[in-house]
């Protein structure tokens, strides 16, 4: 998942004009079903043959 002010953290960045922020979360889960609600793009990254 990620941190408990990770919402209020990127509205910062937003109001400070940034255009790009990268957020990284702990795994793979259930847990990143919040990170999706937060951002424009999800990106999931896995490494070959991991499964």
């Amino acid at each position: 998942g990620v941190a408990r002010r990770t919402r209020e953290t990127l509205l910062l960045c937003e109001a400070a004009g940034y255009d790009v922020v990268l957020v990284e979360t702990v795994g793979v889960g259930q847990s990143e079903s919040v990170v999706v609600e937060l951002v424009d793009t999800f990106l999931l990254l896995l490494l070959a043959g991991a499964g």
